[in-house]
């Protein structure tokens, strides 16, 4: 069992247009006597369209190795004439100079997105002086740990199932090196809708959910610290940012060490992982095949000492036989990508009547002959109400339908008592066939069967009595 990834000695700084200048001078003297930045970056979903950036978090290491991590809100940035927003200019040319030591997880590119908001230019991100630590920590795991066929705890890239392609995440890394977890429950939330409780009035429930959107954003560039802190020769001496707890076992990597863009998992106070030790190590399969008697030819050629007919071994490697753990958490990465692919092209309709299930909507996509390849429903981190995120298979659909869904609001309250209730009746009207195309029998009574028209054209009616939008955060 591990504890979460809780690091010390750091400070949190929102910039947005409620902050005042003395504080970004203070930021940017900062800067300028900072040793390296530790960045990363975080944006929010919008349906149909690339993602919207969002959030730009920066760690600034000082001298005495403690941290401030400034979390630039670049949708709520003050107006570009004012001075304001000329000091946070200043203060993006102070670190994104190429001098300035740079680490991240990843992909510089990330940062391309942030250009329009005129903070920094394509020129200062392709001359940047970056270190990437995810490629970085690949070749230290390499070298660090090969490949052992003697020992049963190998923990070599191979051994724990990790493919030579693919890239490590920070959770797993964060496990490894830290025997920590780093939660990862709230990538796909709205960092978009203002983290900082100066820019509006806000409840307590609501400062307390951008409290975790902000420690979630900042502990990313704090973990990326931490790696860094490892895997570098020079500061394996030195003191990290948080004193982990040791560990005799290395850790299986997580069941959510690979978060999809389209779907996130349960928010978790706690995460377990369980060692190899609390496991049966893998076993290496050994194969040993006798051959058959030499020929005469093979006799003729052999050395005095041979004279006894001695058999060949060929030794066969077989693919490690993974414990019962190891294939809970292959399988859950393999339902995560397969969520993923499901949820590639998604409607997300906000605000929907609660009594809608997961069955029911799909009975009414049935029978609006939508082409659609999954159904989740959630409650919005912003708003507490229930949404529902749809799997759309056509692409060229997409914009169409989410039209239709909302312009006809298709999961609301009087749409639902529409659908499912009968005015001269009590108990629900049979609604359509779930998971095949909707076909309508040759003796359905007339009045109870529609077209995909008809449920456009009486679901207007509906607007005046609730009236459905798609929320932006």
């Amino acid at each position: 069992k591990y504890l979460l990834f809780k690091p010390t000695n750091y400070a949190i700084k929102h910039i947005n247009k409620t902050t005042e200048i003395p504080d970004l001078e203070k930021y940017i003297l900062d800067s300028k006597n900072a040793t390296r930045f530790f960045i990363d970056t975080e944006s929010t979903i919008k349906p149909s369209h690339p993602n919207e950036p969002a959030l730009i978090q920066i760690m600034i290491l000082r001298k005495d190795q403690s941290s401030i991590v400034l979390l630039v809100e670049v949708r709520h940035l003050p107006y570009q004439e004012s001075q304001e927003f000329e000091s946070i200019q200043e203060l993006f040319r102070v670190i994104f100079q190429p001098k300035s030591l740079i680490h991240i997880w990843g992909n510089r590119d990330e940062l391309k997105s942030f250009v329009k908001y005129q903070l920094l230019t394509n020129q200062q991100i392709s001359s940047l002086n970056v270190r990437n630590e995810q490629g970085e920590f690949k070749t230290y795991w390499l070298q660090i740990h090969p490949h052992d066929d003697n020992n049963s705890s190998c923990i070599c890239e191979y051994c724990i199932n990790k493919e030579p392609n693919d890239p490590w995440s920070l959770t797993d890394a964060i496990a490894y090196v830290e025997q920590r977890w780093l939660d990862k429950s709230w990538t796909i939330s709205p960092f978009n809708i203002g983290l900082d409780e100066k820019l509006y009035e806000q409840s307590p429930q609501q400062k307390a959910y951008r409290k975790k959107l902000s420690l979630y954003a900042a502990y990313d560039c704090l973990a990326i610290h931490a790696i860094w802190s490892k895997i570098d020769p020079q500061q394996q001496q030195n003191q990290s940012i948080w004193s982990p707890v040791p560990s005799p076992s290395p850790p299986i990597s997580p069941a959510y060490s690979w978060i999809s863009d389209d779907e996130a998992p349960p928010h978790q106070s706690s995460a377990e992982l369980t060692s190899r030790q609390s496991s049966p190590p893998p076993i290496r399969s050994v194969v040993l095949i006798t051959s058959a008697q030499p020929s005469s030819s093979e006799q003729t050629n052999k050395q005095p000492s041979d004279s006894h007919n001695t058999p060949l071994i060929v030794v066969k490697k077989q693919k490690l036989a993974l414990s019962a753990t190891e294939k809970k958490l292959k399988n859950a990465r393999a339902t995560l990508r397969q969520r993923k692919r499901k949820f590639m092209n998604e409607i997300i309709i906000h605000a929907i009547d609660d009594r809608f299930s997961v069955h029911k909507i799909k009975q009414v996509l049935n029978f609006a002959s939508v082409d659609f390849s999954g159904v989740f429903t959630s409650l919005s981190p912003s708003t507490g109400l229930k949404m529902v995120i749809i799997g759309i298979q056509d692409q060229s659909k997409q914009q169409r339908y989410h039209q239709l869904m909302v312009d006809d609001n298709w999961f609301s309250t009087v749409h639902f008592d529409r659908l499912f209730f009968s005015t001269n009746r009590s108990r629900p009207r049979a609604p359509p066939i779930v998971n095949r195309p909707y076909i309508r029998s040759q003796h359905f009574h007339e009045s109870t069967s529609r077209t995909h028209q008809d449920l456009s054209s009486t679901d207007r009616r509906d607007r005046s009595y609730h009236n459905s939008t798609i929320s932006t955060d």
